[in-house]
């Protein structure tokens, strides 16, 4: 394994940046409120709660190759209808799931990281973190893959060119290349689901140049201290001049943004909880 990655948890020292918490910042005033004041809405959206769920019952069955039966978790759900919507529906995603793949990935995969956090140091003391859902070496070919679950309502031929520019596919390659030898890119694992439809599909393996690495670590350096350098400023610039919208993502997959609410507002870090928030443990 390459010195220029550690795998947690560590003490290693430098200014740390998760691939998720630079995506946020996608839209500069959703970073902020999520980043930088740490806040997120009071009540979880049922999608999160969705998503977890599934991913939950995968990270089981690849520690144990068991198809256990699924149940979505009650804790979070305030609709007692919703939650028994959603609970039909995660049965159904993973039956059709377990039909199309259970099978297939006892045979070819072997596990060899699940849910693991790795630390790549793009140097200045800056370092970029990742974590893969799980890490499997195929038995045919001897090459690994960081398999990626993905919830989603949007069918697959909509979301599948959007997976195959994505940055996780990049952040991933960048990181991972220098863990596991022979590895080949990025999986993304699509449960759809939407209304009685569901369809569980792999588009197949998203690679990356090298030169698209390489490339993409210098972007991630210059993110990293554009943020650091605007949070310098708060207290003497506007938040709204140092942190802008991007309209694009005030409705991303067609539901709200959820900071919406307080978009507008001046919030700082140090003022009281908006109402219809708390602050994260992040």
């Amino acid at each position: 394994m390459s010195d220029r990655v550690t795998i947690l948890p560590t003490t290693t020292g430098g200014t740390h940046a998760g691939y998720h918490s630079l995506k946020d910042f996608d839209c500069k005033r959703r970073g902020y409120f999520r980043q930088v004041c740490h806040l997120e809405p009071e009540e979880t959206s049922s999608a999160l709660l969705f998503g977890t769920a599934i991913h939950s019952w995968k990270e089981a069955f690849y520690r144990t190759w068991e198809v256990a039966p699924f149940t979505l978790p009650r804790e979070g759900y305030f609709d007692g209808e919703k939650w028994a919507e959603d609970n039909a529906r995660g049965q159904r995603v993973i039956t059709n799931w377990a039909a199309t793949w259970a099978e297939h990935d006892i045979r070819e995969f072997e596990v060899l990281a699940l849910e693991t956090t790795y630390q790549y140091d793009l140097g200045d003391g800056l370092i970029l973190t990742v974590k893969p859902d799980a890490i499997v070496r195929s038995r045919t070919t001897g090459k690994v893959l960081a398999l990626d679950t993905k919830t989603t309502s949007l069918r697959p031929h909509t979301l599948c060119p959007m997976l195959e520019s994505a940055n996780q596919a990049t952040a991933y390659s960048l990181v991972l290349r220098e863990v596991f030898e022979g590895f080949l890119g990025w999986l993304p694992d699509i449960a759809f689901s939407k209304g009685g439809s569901v369809a569980c599909e792999r588009p197949g393996v998203v690679y990356r140049t090298a030169q698209q690495l390489e490339d993409y670590a210098i972007e991630v350096k210059s993110t990293i201290l554009d943020i650091g350098d605007r949070v310098a400023e708060i207290g003497h610039a506007s938040i709204r001049a140092l942190f802008p919208t991007c309209d694009a993502f005030c409705h991303e997959y067609f539901h709200p943004c959820s900071y919406l609410p307080i978009c507008r507002d001046n919030v700082t870090p140090d003022q009281p909880v908006p109402e219809g928030y708390r602050r994260s443990d992040s």
